[in-house]
């Protein structure tokens, strides 16, 4: 079964790729940073968003990678549409 990627704001490839290369930054840059024996997960670094309506939604660094992914990708698109 295909699972589709969590999308509670309804983000669209702009954004997505914005909060990608965003967060993308934080994560190079807090990587170099850590200590040897520590290390950072792309699901560590998250954003939470909230619309001017009150909606809100959080989205990691990891789940906005597959996001994207899914968005660029036709076959993926055209599964979402028929389920």
């Amino acid at each position: 079964m295909i699972e589709k990627v969590e999308n509670p704001l309804d983000l669209t490839i702009d954004q997505v790729e914005m909060l990608v290369a965003e967060l993308q930054l934080d994560f190079d840059t807090h990587s170099k940073n850590l200590p040897e024996f520590l290390s950072l997960e792309e699901i560590g670094i998250s954003t939470t968003l909230k619309t001017r309506n009150g909606t809100s939604g959080t989205y990691n660094l990891a789940q906005l990678k597959l996001l994207k992914a899914e968005m660029l990708d036709p076959t993926m698109n055209s599964i979402k549409e028929i389920s």
